[in-house]
């Protein structure tokens, strides 16, 4: 592991995990923007090919790992704020309530990339409205407006239009998560939302952690 946690930040992290069902319904915290927005988007954004299936480790005694490298970024929507330069990775149902809350949580981060698979996890048949939703978002035809859609249902409950015809992704994405378990919770990865995983750290969570553990993980990365 190139960084070691802190203890500060296990307890913290121990404390995100153990709060999941209060954080998620818990009242709009006061210091949530009435605004949610990032910065521009670019018609394109950088999203390497990646080949072959999400590879899973132990890191340290801390967290669920997987490799970063390994998620199958070409199917991600990206979205940068301020510099972009630190890289943090979501796996999100669009139906899943608490991706919604964390989703509004994670506005207060800056300087980041999040790259968000947007896979119906928690209900993977074709006809499911998870599996119709994922469908409408990722149909969109850039990573701009996939992003822009993916924000305005995610946080502003604002339905895209109905489409068909945007399998591939999806089964790429389910195919790439298949058999992938968190080592310490036994967690399946593709069965879960959402999941934040860090660069160079590899480690993933799943649920909504708060969104100050994210920052300290982030800060880490950064030291």
């Amino acid at each position: 592991m190139k960084r070691r946690l802190t203890n500060a930040a296990l307890s913290l992290g121990f404390a995100a995990m153990m709060s999941v069902s209060a954080f998620a319904s818990a009242e709009q915290p006061t210091d949530w923007p009435s605004q949610y927005k990032w910065h521009e988007y670019k018609q394109t954004a950088e999203q390497p090919v990646r080949n072959g299936r999400v590879k899973t480790f132990l890191n340290g005694k801390e967290g669920d790992g997987f490799r970063f490298d390994s998620l199958p970024l070409q199917h991600a929507v990206v979205r940068v704020r301020g510099t972009g330069e630190q890289k943090i990775a979501l796996i999100v149902d669009p139906l899943c309530p608490y991706s919604r809350q964390y989703e509004r949580s994670l506005n207060k981060l800056d300087n980041v990339t999040i790259y968000t698979f947007i896979v119906p996890v928690l209900n993977k048949n074709p006809g499911s409205k998870n599996w119709k939703m994922t469908e409408r978002i990722l149909c969109e035809p850039d990573n701009k407006t996939r992003a822009e859609t993916y924000e305005a249902w995610i946080v502003g409950g604002i339905s895209p239009p109905q489409v068909t015809g945007c399998e591939h992704a999806i089964k790429a994405m389910l195919s790439s998560l298949r058999g992938a378990r968190g080592h310490h919770t036994g967690t399946m990865f593709d069965s879960v939302s959402p999941v934040t995983v860090f660069d160079e750290l590899h480690l993933a969570y799943s649920g909504a952690i708060r969104v100050e553990f994210v920052e300290r993980l982030i800060e880490i990365i950064k030291s």
